[in-house]
């Protein structure tokens, strides 16, 4: 038949390559150089297809092209019934197998047909003309196995020959992966921090394509006002190699000098020209407190001294922790402390707590002075992150100079024509220095002028005796002056003092002895 001429020449073309292709390692497959003048190489044992029936089947198995399972390429195997009926469709089936462990570029399955046998159809699809079937089946992997379904029909009663014929290409194939690797970066911060806080800053960079990317360099120039805590403005990161989906989390701390927002965008840039930017930004806020302190700006020793206080926070943030104190002067002792202030270590402490933004806390303390002088007295307040500040008041304290007039007579009763004598003692009993303290003398009629004596000069105009002035008088010192006087009449009369000073305001003090003559 004229098909039995195309088998040989395939068997004879196929021998040359299964020669080429048995030479490769591994599934490297290439094209053989086609000889010059191709010589028929002598059929091996086995080049006849085997066939097999059983159960109403028959099998038809052929190796391409050698008929040898280690030489060949192309193992077919066919399956039809044994015996049909006139006009009856029946199944049938082609496996073509690559025996190689090399990529077959292209198959191509030829099947003739006895006159009296159609093809009716066929899976894949046939190019079908004049009883000639052509399956091509492109390309084949190693030890791959494909399968063409096909159904025929016989339109007379008779044996039927129908032949196949296996054409192929062998071919080398080079397999390039193309990646398409993707930058994407991630930054974040936190939203608000104080001035006195770190600022963590926290860098993700990620391969969300295929491939690895190498040479990542992340890179953060951070804004005026922002640093990393050696100092540095600009922070980078070298990423060897990124996987598909891998991620690489880096991280450093910042710190900033002055509050305010702060917005920066980091960049991530790798060979191959990839590059990824992310922005954030993070807003620095600060406690800031003012202080202000008044005082009783003059008091007696003994007696009280106010301090109040009042704290605000001007700053844009809370005032966490805010402590008050208020330490006691020398020469003063502590009396009470409003808002729950208590004394320890020698200063009035309050915890005020939280003070938020644009509020204010006031308190107050009372304290005794005990000595005289200028009483200078400091506040402060501080709280987290926040500068401590202070004020001071000052408080003079002075002295009370309470003076104390005393008359008394010698002799009671005096008999008329005796010289009476009178003692006047002014003690100072207060705190504080007396000056120009005068005393004036008046007698009764019944008594006449007979001398005087004293801390200072006394002189006698008619019934009256005036002492010059004592320049001054310590606290808890005394004077001491004295007046004679003849008694001339009997009768109970009165002997009359009269003191002014620098401290005692108007009318004089004005003291009297009564004395009896007899």
């Amino acid at each position: 038949m004229k098909y039995k001429d195309g088998i040989r020449r395939t068997m004879m073309a196929a021998t040359l390559l299964v020669a080429a292709i048995a030479a490769l390692s591994g599934c490297v497959c290439m094209e053989p150089q086609a000889p010059a003048a191709p010589k028929p190489q002598p059929v091996t044992r086995g080049t006849c297809p085997e066939v097999t029936v059983s159960g109403g089947s028959v099998m038809t198995t052929q190796l391409f092209p050698t008929g040898n399972s280690k030489s060949s390429v192309i193992m077919i195997e066919s399956k039809s019934s044994q015996e049909v009926m006139v006009n009856q469709e029946f199944d049938y089936t082609i496996d073509v197998t690559n025996l190689t462990d090399c990529q077959l570029c292209e198959v191509v399955v030829t099947e003739e047909f006895d006159s009296g046998l159609t093809l009716k159809a066929s899976s894949p699809q046939a190019r079908y003309n004049n009883n000639r079937a052509v399956w091509t089946l492109d390309g084949m992997a190693p030890h791959e196995t494909k399968t063409i379904k096909a159904r025929l029909a016989a339109s007379a009663a008779g044996a039927y020959e129908h032949c196949i014929v296996v054409d192929y290409e062998p071919c080398m194939c080079q397999t390039v992966v193309v990646i398409a690797p993707e930058l994407q970066l991630q930054k974040s911060m936190p939203d608000s921090v104080l001035l006195c806080d770190n600022i963590p800053v926290t860098l993700k960079v990620s391969n969300t394509g295929t491939g690895t990317v190498r040479n990542v360099m992340v890179t953060d120039n951070l804004p005026s006002g922002l640093t990393a805590l050696d100092g540095r403005q600009k922070v980078t990161f070298n990423v060897p190699s990124l996987t598909a989906d891998q991620t690489e989390t880096l991280s450093f701390t910042a710190k900033a000098s002055r509050t305010g927002d702060y917005t920066n965008t980091a960049t991530a840039e790798s060979e191959g020209g990839l590059s990824a930017d992310a922005t954030a930004t993070t807003s620095v806020h600060q406690p800031v407190l003012a202080i202000s302190k008044t005082a009783t700006e003059r008091q007696f020793v003994g007696r009280n001294i106010s301090y109040d206080i009042t704290v605000k926070n001007t700053g844009d943030a809370t005032a966490d922790n805010l402590m008050v104190t208020d330490p006691l002067p020398q020469g003063t002792e502590f009396v009470s402390a409003s808002n729950g202030g208590r004394l320890s270590g020698g200063k009035v402490v309050w915890n005020v707590g939280s003070l938020a933004a644009g509020k204010q806390a006031s308190m107050s303390a009372t304290v005794k002075g005990t000595m005289k002088g200028t009483v200078r007295n400091t506040a402060s307040a501080s709280a987290v992150c926040a500068d401590a500040v202070s004020d001071a008041a000052s408080t003079t304290v002075v002295g009370i100079p309470a003076i104390l007039l005393e008359v008394i007579d010698i002799e009671d009763p005096i008999e008329v024509g005796n010289v009476e004598t009178y003692v006047i003692t002014v003690t100072n009993q207060g705190s504080e220095v007396d000056k120009d303290i005068a005393i004036t003398c008046t007698l009764p009629p019944h008594q006449s002028y007979v001398s005087s004596s004293g801390v200072t000069t006394g002189t006698a105009a008619g019934q009256k005796v005036t002492f010059a002035p004592l320049a001054e008088l310590e606290p808890g010192e005394r004077a001491v002056w004295r007046v004679r006087a003849k008694a001339e009449k009997a009768g109970t009369i009165r002997f009359t003092v009269e003191m002014t000073s620098d401290f005692l305001e108007p009318p004089p003090v004005m003291e009297t002895e009564a004395t009896n003559q007899y």
